[in-house]
């Protein structure tokens, strides 16, 4: 993981690169997910890739210290190593209803 700044008190932003994200090939799916895993825990998250650069983000909400995922990606630290997998299949927009895909 390159940077995880904290966008809002409520959001966090976790972004990664490297030649295995330039491997995954375009999402053609508006709602495309993957799972994250920071050691034992295993998040799922909406992603937002650009696979010419080999950048991956997702955003968390965080919720205090409720729920798992934004209280992991709140402590998240650049250089922190973690696993990807995925990317799940989404929704993708039928052409002809002209919606952007």
């Amino acid at each position: 993981m390159v940077e995880s700044p904290q966008l809002t008190p409520q959001m966090v932003r976790l972004t990664s690169e490297g030649a295995d994200l330039r491997a995954m090939g375009p999402l053609v799916h508006i709602d495309s997910y993957i799972k994250i895993r920071f050691g034992e825990q295993t998040l799922t998250g909406t992603v937002h890739h650009d696979p010419e650069v080999g950048r991956m983000v997702v955003d968390f909400v965080v919720h205090g210290e409720e729920g798992l995922a934004g209280a992991l990606a709140a402590t998240a630290q650049p250089g922190e190593e973690i696993t990807v997998g995925g990317p799940g299949r989404g929704w993708a927009p039928s052409r002809a209803t002209g919606a952007a895909a």
